[in-house]
């Protein structure tokens, strides 16, 4: 089999790519999201098929199961107002590694201890075959493949301005005192994909994700959301092939705001993680 041509909009090829340990990486998720559905407009006709999910997903390994609300928030004059909108079906693995969220809409895949992207692939290649086969989804509309990066430990975050370019820092590079917070966002259109990045300095007791525990110091945060708003049939090798090109972009950007300090600090030697 040919090898696939890596997508490098960035970089264009010329940073040689690298394998990092996980210390750094925080979380990673893909949502595939579809139109509403004749077969789907309420939660009651999902229920009726969770016993068939059910039994899918517990002979995969996701053993652990729950269900909560979808909260939507509307800003107006009077405040932010919240409501319900719909519930969330979630499952995970016995050792919380591997995470499943689901709705009438939008399936989620997602791990806070991300080894490699082939266990990514073969999971969602999974899931995304239970969705086909029991819900009978016959369209995605969109596709999102998301990379959180969090340094935490106080002598990465002092090193920050040699292990990261100084574009990326915003107020942080300018290395005043008594900088709280901080977070800076662009907006990239590759194609027919969108690129969403955020980072900056979070205070103590505060997270760039609900999935993603606070911890009691300040952290410097990276979230890369790659996206692609489509009407893809639904194709299994299709859509992980959208994934496998939104991961290259989110993982180009990386390399293409790093420098070769970051890279020593957190190269896996034995090769264990690739972004």
């Amino acid at each position: 089999m040919t090898e696939r041509t890596k997508n490098m909009p960035f970089t264009k090829g010329n940073v040689d790519s690298f394998q990092l340990n996980n210390e750094a990486l925080a979380l990673v998720l893909c949502q595939l999201r579809w139109p509403s559905l004749a077969n789907l407009q309420n939660d009651s006709q999902l229920e009726a098929l969770l016993p068939a999910l059910n039994d899918k997903m517990v002979s995969d390994g996701y053993l652990v199961y729950s269900k909560t609300k979808n909260i939507n928030y509307t800003v107006t004059p009077e405040g932010i107002t919240p409501s319900e909108d719909g519930t969330i079906h979630q499952w995970s693995t016995a050792d919380g590694k591997w995470h499943i969220s689901l709705s009438i809409q939008f399936l989620s895949l997602f791990s806070t201890q991300y080894s490699n992207y082939q266990e990514l692939d073969s999971r969602l290649r999974a899931v995304v075959g239970i969705i086909d086969e029991i819900m009978k989804v016959p369209v995605v509309n969109r596709v999102g493949v998301r990379y959180v990066n969090r340094l935490t430990l106080p002598q990465d975050i002092a090193r920050l301005a040699s292990m990261i370019k100084p574009e990326v820092l915003g107020y942080g590079a300018l290395e005043l005192p008594y900088l709280q917070s901080s977070m800076n966002q662009a907006s990239y259109q590759i194609d027919t994909d969108v690129l969403q990045v955020r980072s900056g300095l979070l205070g103590p007791n505060q997270s760039p994700d609900p999935s993603i525990e606070p911890v009691a110091g300040e952290s410097w945060v990276l979230d890369i959301d790659a996206s692609r708003i489509t009407s893809q049939i639904m194709n299994i090798d299709s859509i992980m092939n959208i994934v496998s090109n939104l991961s290259d972009i989110d993982y180009d950007f990386f390399k293409s705001i790093s420098t070769e300090e970051f890279v020593n600090r957190f190269s896996d030697e034995e090769g264990g993680l690739e972004h």
